[in-house]
C-alpha cells in the first residue's frame, strides 16, 4: 500500500518534529549538567535553545526559571 501525497508529508513533518524533539531534550540535559555544576548562565542558554526547538514541554521553562532565579540570588 502507497502513500499518497499528504500521507508521506504528515510523516515527513512528525518525523522532523520528533528530530527537535530530540534535540532540545539534548539541549535540556546540558542544561541540566550546567545548572548542577552553578553554570546557570550557560544553563539558560541550554534551555533557551530547546525552547527554540521545541515549545510544547513546559520543563524547559521551569527549568529556566530555576537557572534565572539561582543566577539572581
Amino acid at each position: 500500500m502507497e502513500e499518497n501525497g499528504d500521507d508521506s508529508k504528515e510523516a515527513a513533518a512528525a518525523k522532523a518534529e520528533a528530530a527537535k524533539k530530540a534535540e532540545a531534550l539534548k539541549e535540556k540535559e546540558l542544561g541540566n549538567q550546567a545548572y548542577k555544576a552553578k553554570r546557570f548562565e550557560e544553563a539558560i542558554q541550554h534551555y533557551n535553545r530547546a525552547l527554540e526547538l521545541y515549545d510544547k514541554d513546559i520543563s524547559f521553562i521551569t527549568n529556566r526559571v530555576a537557572a534565572e532565579r539561582n543566577m539572581h540570588s
